[in-house]
């Protein structure tokens, strides 16, 4: 990316800071995925999320929340990141990250069409997506 200057930051300075700041956009576009991770607005400093997650279940009771989307039948492929539906009925998306950690291949949001036109049999950002990638 041209004239973008990346600041390398310490793990402390890295957990303290917010998944989301207080008035952006993304926080309520992406309300329905913020709420599981940060368990429902209680946690919104890295650290917190981080030590939510680290107890034994919270993962196994969180998954339980977890709703996936079927992006074949509800997904404007078309223009994906002003998908609604994805956005607002959905949970899923933050989860799996925490869940299986760093992945290989991830497919960006912006490329789900192309994802789609090569693969059927997996549904993007599910748990069966997150567990066939390499760590």
């Amino acid at each position: 990316m041209l004239g973008v200057r990346y600041k390398c930051v310490d793990a402390d300075f890295f957990l303290e800071l917010n998944i989301e700041e207080e008035n952006s956009f993304n926080r309520r576009w992406r309300k329905s995925h913020l709420d599981l991770v940060t368990n429902y607005g209680k946690y919104w400093k890295l650290r917190e999320i981080y030590n939510y997650f680290s107890s034994n279940d919270t993962i196994s009771k969180m998954q339980r929340s977890v709703v996936d989307t079927n992006f074949s039948k509800n997904l404007d492929i078309s223009n994906p990141s002003l998908s609604r539906f994805f956005w607002s009925s959905v949970n899923s998306y933050f989860f799996y990250c925490i869940k299986y950690g760093l992945v290989k291949n991830v497919v960006p949001y912006a490329e789900i069409r192309a994802f789609h036109q090569k693969s059927e049999t997996l549904s993007l950002y599910s748990d069966e997506y997150y567990a066939s990638l390499k760590k």
